[in-house]
């Protein structure tokens, strides 16, 4: 309360009981306020995007173009996948 502890779902319950307020009501208010916070010193935070491989390729990124995963043979039944490449 007044920024000096942070509500907890135990704290949430007690306020609840004592106030008449739901307790998710409580967590939902600590959750806005320490987000509130967070993007205050978002500024600080050094974060590289994460790109998918799939997606790097689309937008032609050359760091997410790397070797192809191998395709499954879809026009031959699953068990004769697995014993050709139990062969190789």
């Amino acid at each position: 309360m007044a920024g000096y502890s942070v509500v907890t779902a135990g704290m949430a319950l007690k306020l609840e009981q004592a106030i008449g307020s739901t307790a998710d009501t409580w967590l939902r208010l600590q959750g806005s306020y320490d987000l509130a916070q967070a993007r205050q010193e978002e500024g600080a935070l050094k974060v590289r995007r994460l790109v998918s491989r799939l997606a790097g390729r689309a937008m032609n990124i050359p760091h997410a173009l790397g070797p192809p995963r191998p395709r499954m043979d879809a026009s031959r039944p699953m068990a004769m996948r697995r014993k050709s490449a139990a062969k190789k």
